[in-house]
C-alpha cells in the first residue's frame, strides 16, 4: 500500500492527476527492511515533482487505498486465474 497510496496531503487520485501533466511516473520497490521510491519525470518538467512524494514517516494508510488494493487483488484472483483455465 505504500507504493500506490496517497500521502498526508494528497489522495492517490490527486497524486496521479499531478503526475500526468509532468509526464512523470513513480516506481516502488519493497523488501523486508527497506522501501524505495524511484521517480521518472520529463526533463522539461522537473518542478513540483519532488513535492509529490516526500519521505513520509507517518503514511496515512487510508481506508479508500486499502479498499482499492483489496478489490484489485480480488479481481486478479477471480478474473485472471479464471481466464487461465485453472
Amino acid at each position: 500500500m505504500l507504493g500506490a497510496a496517497g500521502t498526508q496531503r494528497r489522495s492517490w487520485s490527486e497524486v496521479l492527476d499531478a503526475l500526468y501533466p509532468m509526464a512523470a511516473d513513480i516506481q516502488t520497490y519493497g523488501d523486508k527492511d527497506t522501501f524505495v521510491f524511484e521517480g521518472t519525470v520529463h526533463r522539461d518538467k522537473p518542478g513540483g515533482f519532488t513535492d509529490l512524494r516526500r519521505a513520509d514517516p507517518d503514511p496515512p494508510l487510508r481506508q479508500e487505498d486499502f479498499t482499492r488494493h483489496r478489490q484489485d487483488a480480488l479481481d486478479y484472483i477471480s478474473k485472471t486465474l479464471r481466464g487461465n483455465g485453472r
